[in-house]
């Protein structure tokens, strides 16, 4: 099982990485927030890894911010969302026949 602090400190360090880009792309909080479909405390609470979110609300903020993430194995191997996302797509598209 994973330490709790482990998950704290982590969600910290990913808030930090989406503040610094919504800074960098001279974004408010406000705006982030409406674009994102969500509150402004929510946007706040997850910048400042001081709040537990669903993984659609960090969808919700990466599309707000027009970012990407990528996953990467301990090998090294990443896993880019967009292509993921592609990827799966292209599968149920090929199983369903015309």
């Amino acid at each position: 099982m994973i330490n709790e602090k482990v998950i704290t400190t982590a969600r910290q360090l990913v808030g930090q990485h989406l503040k610094n880009i919504r800074e960098e792309k001279k974004l408010t909080y406000y705006a982030v927030a409406k674009l994102a479909g969500m509150s402004i405390e929510q946007v706040q609470g997850i910048e400042s890894g001081a709040t537990a979110y669903t993984f659609d609300s960090f969808l919700k903020i990466t599309h707000a911010l027009d970012c990407y993430f990528f996953l990467e194995d301990k090998d090294g191997k990443h896993l880019d969302f967009a292509d993921m996302a592609e990827k799966s797509l292209s599968k149920k598209r090929g199983a369903i026949k015309p």
